[in-house]
């Protein structure tokens, strides 16, 4: 009966000591899937507008595992508790994932059916633009003239024109909301009408910082919908998934839409 119960005990500890081996390897596995490698190609494609070589696309793999490797070090180490960013994506993620729940997909013949359905919903109407125009008796009564941003106080801006040195004052009222988007140095035209400043021009492209923006979810695509981020100058905009926070990034000044990082 003893040798019985030893035989027993051999197999269990075997048993034991397999299943351990197997679930600490598992531990310490990084497992690189294609949707992870076709993502990281997407994104890299987005940003630089054509496909990694393959000395490339083995740099953005490796970057990816040592994320990876970090990433498990500060769940070791607990960096996550207490963390108000993370609680808050994770709440985000459980809301998405009910929202997800016994939603059915539709097929190509479904769609189709509901848009015949529908149609009047998916019309957009007329719309009419306008432009304001300055007709001048004299064409030299309006001009447009470079100069430099920099500074402002609660109720200025303050500008100075590069060829004369001479500075010049304009009330936050005229500048609007484009008073955020200047930097010190920066280039813009201001239209003077019998030399009364009328506005100010600014490039229709400029760069910013990314200050804060949420994670990507997990399986979020570049052609997934867009996620909130704050920019240096406190404007809110849509960014991409793949942008993270302290990356520079290139805004159309007049639609205040992502263009790409930089």
């Amino acid at each position: 009966m003893s040798k019985k119960i030893l035989i027993f005990l051999s197999i269990a500890l075997f048993l034991y000591l397999f299943d351990w081996f197997l679930n600490n390897d598992n531990e310490n596995m990084i497992y690189v899937s294609d949707n992870d490698i076709d993502f990281l190609v997407a994104t890299w494609n987005d940003q630089m507008q054509r496909p990694p070589s393959k000395e490339e696309l083995k740099t953005i793999i490796e970057n990816f595992i040592q994320n990876e490797i970090l990433y498990r070090e500060a769940l070791k180490l607990n960096l996550d508790r207490g963390d108000i960013i993370v609680k808050r994506r994770l709440v985000q993620k459980l809301g998405f994932l009910k929202q997800e729940e016994g939603v059915k997909i539709p097929n190509d013949s479904e769609l189709k059916k509901y848009f015949d359905e529908n149609k009047g919903e998916f019309r957009i109407p007329k719309r009419l633009s306008f432009n304001h125009v300055f007709f001048l008796k004299e064409s030299r009564s309006l001009e447009e003239v470079k100069h430099n941003f920099l500074y402002n106080d609660e109720n200025d801006f303050y500008f100075m024109n590069p060829n004369t040195f001479e500075q010049i004052n304009l009330n936050k009222n005229i500048i609007g909301n484009k008073g955020k988007m200047l930097s010190e140095n920066l280039e813009v035209c201001i239209n003077f009408h019998n030399d009364i400043p009328l506005n100010i021009s600014i490039p229709n492209q400029l760069t910013f910082v990314v200050e804060t923006t949420d994670a990507a979810l997990k399986g979020q695509t570049v052609s997934s919908s867009y996620k909130p981020a704050v920019l240096e100058n406190g404007l809110n905009i849509q960014v991409p998934p793949f942008i993270e926070s302290g990356d520079t990034v290139i805004i159309d000044t007049r639609s205040m839409e992502y263009i790409k990082k930089i």
